[in-house]
């Protein structure tokens, strides 16, 4: 479970910062994709009580509009 998200500053100048309230750290898959939903910028992170806050570089980014998607991987272990 990912829980709240807060991702700040809006506008975004040189970094995004991401912080999840998760009460286990979580892998997941950061997507920032333009307006016509195509991706920029893929990351495998992990967010969580000990994964802090994650920062996310945006200084390469042109000016514009873009979404972040979040997708949980889910890890199965098999005995």
């Amino acid at each position: 479970m990912l829980g709240e998200l807060a991702i700040w500053p809006n506008p975004v100048r040189d970094q995004i910062n991401i912080f999840s309230n998760a009460p286990a750290d979580t892998r997941v898959i950061l997507t920032l994709m333009d307006m016509q939903g195509r991706p920029i910028q893929n990351q495998t992170q992990i967010l969580g009580p000990s994964a802090g806050q994650v920062e996310l570089s945006a200084s390469q980014l042109m000016s514009g509009i873009y979404l972040k998607l979040y997708s949980q991987i889910m890890e199965h272990l098999l005995h």
